[in-house]
């Protein structure tokens, strides 16, 4: 055991002692593999970050709600009749454009959406201090009336008596899927919004159904539509800002992952260039060693060893260096980014392995040289 111990300890301190006497050449290499090492693992965290927040944010829709919008109003013992088959949970809302404001003298003129407690509960409430009934109203936390106690709608006093947190759905903005996201700012009971419009007919309806959503599911809602005589609204689901959300990560993908490739070639080619170079540069130190009996495996196993630690070097550099560029990408743009290990350790595992092949490869071309001509060719 002892044996072992001291034999590793002498390949381990030769091999330090020789990276320090080329530290030039070792130096520049390890300068440019780190850096390759560093856009390889921040190019693809990039990557699986913005598929993560995608994935994220495309919860907020819901797998198993589907939402109709009507462009001609339809009452609601209709729509529970001719959905009866389908879905029992139906949540019915109504919208439109009243006078609201702080005062009764003033307002803009905003969205009001009456929906009813099914809806309540498919939206994002923070909390609820009073029944949903009568003149009571919900507001966005980021809308004009988050922090007031009462709004003016049409001149009617309504107690505000909850919130409604506004998920962060930055990147599914960016796409310009904003519209189908929860972006009124008042709400209200729906029997008040009747009252209110002096009709008691919906322009927008929820199907919560009892498995995940899918293109046959949304085929059965419009065919059931349009047997009713129902041809002019809108459907959406989770499904339409995925279809979009998966084009612009393929074709994000396709860019990234070719500077992703490009980058780790150019480490695989860098390090069969270090090996060449090494074994040039140190030609006179290993032919002196082959003539004085050194084996060829006892040399190789040097050479392998001191690019170990070289790898090891700039592995711990780039991951480093990797790790404080995220931070400071995070906290200058207040994104969170993760690291994806898996795709990382292969390309890493692929560098190695280059590495390692280079090194034999190479050894076995020089060791197939005369030793003495090689030194008479570096003496000439």
């Amino acid at each position: 055991m002892s044996c072992k111990t001291e034999t590793v300890y002498y390949y381990l301190t030769e091999a330090l002692l020789n990276i320090f006497e080329n530290k030039k050449q070792n130096l520049a290499f390890m300068l440019f593999l780190s850096l390759s090492f560093v856009g390889i693992i921040i190019t693809d965290s990039l990557i699986y970050s913005v598929s993560l927040k995608a994935e994220n944010e495309l919860q907020v829709y819901g797998d198993k709600v589907m939402h109709v919008k009507l462009n001609q109003p339809k009452t609601t013992e209709k729509i529970m009749r001719i959905f009866e088959t389908i879905s029992n949970d139906i949540s019915f809302s109504k919208q439109s454009f009243f006078y609201v404001g702080s005062s009764p003298f003033s307002g803009d003129s905003l969205p009001v959406t009456g929906i009813d407690e099914l809806g309540l509960g498919m939206s994002n409430i923070k909390f609820l201090d009073d029944k949903f009934y009568g003149n009571v109203a919900i507001v966005n936390d980021i809308g004009i009336f988050g922090k007031s106690k009462q709004v003016f709608i049409n001149g009617i006093p309504f107690k505000i008596i909850g919130v409604i947190y506004t998920s962060n759905t930055d990147f599914l903005d960016s796409l310009g899927l904003s519209s189908n996201l929860y972006n009124e700012q008042i709400y209200v009971p729906l029997k008040t919004m009747f009252r209110l419009k002096m009709s008691n007919e919906i322009d927008s309806f929820k199907l919560l159904l009892n498995k995940n959503i899918t293109f046959e599911s949304i085929n059965e809602v419009r065919e059931i539509l349009y047997n009713n005589k129902i041809r002019d609204f809108n459907i959406i689901t989770s499904l339409n800002a995925k279809e979009t959300v998966e084009r612009v990560l393929k074709r994000f993908s396709l860019l990234t992952n070719s500077v992703y490739i490009i980058l780790t070639f150019s480490a695989v080619v860098t390090c069969f260039m270090l090996s060449k170079r090494n074994f040039y540069s140190r030609s006179t130190e290993i032919a002196l060693k082959i003539i004085h009996g050194v084996k060829q495996g006892e040399i190789i196993l040097m050479v392998l060893t001191e690019s170990f630690i070289i790898l090891f070097i700039c592995l711990v550099l780039s991951i480093s260096s990797g790790y404080t560029a995220m931070y400071v990408i995070t906290k200058i743009l207040d994104v969170d980014i993760s690291i994806r290990m898996t795709m990382i350790t292969i390309s890493l595992s692929t560098i190695l392995m280059a590495f390692i092949i280079s090194n034999v490869i190479f050894g076995k071309l020089f060791f197939n040289m005369n030793p003495v001509n090689v030194i008479k060719g570096r003496i000439e």
